[in-house]
């Protein structure tokens, strides 16, 4: 069993699977699994006009990445460094098999990524949104919160909040007011008992 750890920024109950790696850059709070064959902190890619090529960086890069409590990520899924600033995966996250979180990306709360999402650098996901199997999300989208995002979707405009969509190009189908509803019924019974 081979795994490799830089980080010493790693919360209680921490698991790791086999072959895995966690690059220094990384920040990881309680009760976070990831599985095997994962790497969180992968460097990013950038485009060569000279050889019209993508390459690594091939400078160290100089953003971090944050995982936050209760979150589970499935083999073989990549979590790519921050060139500059941070990415994030904020409490309650699931993460499938091969999933890409690309550089600068931010995921919300409680937000499901279905195996094979590809999401591509400075995308957000507001929480309580479900990205299904094989979807793909083009740079620098928006996705609002309570929404479901069909499997194998293009996703290549904003989707606002509350909404079912899917297809390619993805287009908004309808609202996705039974999960708003459940979200705050929920809502409303956990503030009682606090």
């Amino acid at each position: 069993m081979t795994v490799v750890i830089e980080s010493d920024k790693i919360g209680k109950n921490f698991r790791l699977g086999q072959y895995s790696i966690i690059r220094e850059c990384a920040t990881i709070g309680d009760d976070v699994e990831i599985a095997e064959h994962c790497v969180i902190g992968c460097k990013p890619l950038s485009f060569n006009k000279e050889s019209m090529r993508t390459t690594p960086v091939r400078d160290i890069p100089k953003g971090r990445i944050t995982i936050g409590n209760n979150v589970f990520i499935n083999s073989h899924s990549d979590v790519v460094t921050a060139l500059e600033d941070v990415t994030i995966i904020e409490d309650n996250v699931i993460m499938g098999q091969r999933v890409i979180v690309g550089h600068e990306s931010h995921i919300h709360k409680n937000v499901q990524l279905m195996n094979s999402v590809v999401l591509n650098g400075y995308v957000t996901i507001g929480e309580f949104t479900m990205v299904g199997t094989g979807a793909l999300i083009r740079n620098r989208i928006n996705i609002g919160k309570n929404c479901i995002i069909g499997q194998g979707s293009n996703v290549v405009k904003d989707i606002p909040d509350n909404v079912i969509a899917y297809g390619n190009p993805c287009v908004v189908h309808g609202s996705n007011t039974l999960v708003t509803k459940v979200v705050r019924k929920i809502t409303k019974e956990v503030k009682k008992v606090i």
